[in-house]
């Protein structure tokens, strides 16, 4: 997977943040087809909160 983002310049971190996001979330193939390198549009990533607490 890993590969294959660079193949198709796409960042490794942020292909893979998409698409642990999204697959909690996919319900059709079509769904999956969308999280494929070529398909996929990467999204900026937004923090959601702190890791640990202070």
């Amino acid at each position: 997977m890993i590969e294959t983002s660079k193949i198709h310049n796409l960042s490794p971190e942020d292909y893979l943040r998409c698409i642990f996001e999204r697959t909690p979330y996919c319900e059709t193939t079509e769904d999956w087809q969308k999280l494929l390198p070529w398909n996929i549009k990467i999204t900026p990533f937004q923090p959601q909160g702190q890791w640990l607490p202070d």
